[in-house]
């Protein structure tokens, strides 16, 4: 079982991140139309500090918070996609990215 979530952009999947117990996977289509996936964080202990939590708490980063931090903290005034709520689907992180863009499309 993995937990995702999608950055949509005009309501359609422009990225997927998704965490399992092996880490944590972002993963798209590239300007070729390509499809593909990196693993952009291992399983490792880690800082994190959610709004509603008073002090930063270490952290897992295959933690169902961690997931979370990402998708509601880590983000700049650049970005210009929007995220989903985190959901769970069967499967390794990187074949539930491209069922998660599927459900998007």
């Amino acid at each position: 079982m993995a937990r995702c979530y999608v950055e949509l952009k005009n309501g359609k999947a422009d990225g997927v991140l998704a965490q399992d117990e092996t880490g944590v996977y972002a993963g798209g289509f590239d300007a070729r139309g390509d499809f593909g996936f990196n693993l952009i964080h291992r399983p490792t202990k880690t800082w994190a500090k959610l709004p509603e939590w008073e002090d930063a708490r270490l952290v897992s980063t295959t933690d169902p918070e961690y997931l979370d931090f990402i998708r509601r903290c880590e983000r700049g005034t650049y970005t210009t996609t929007t995220p989903t709520e985190i959901f769970e689907i069967p499967g390794a992180a990187p074949d539930v990215i491209r069922q998660a863009f599927e459900r998007y499309a």
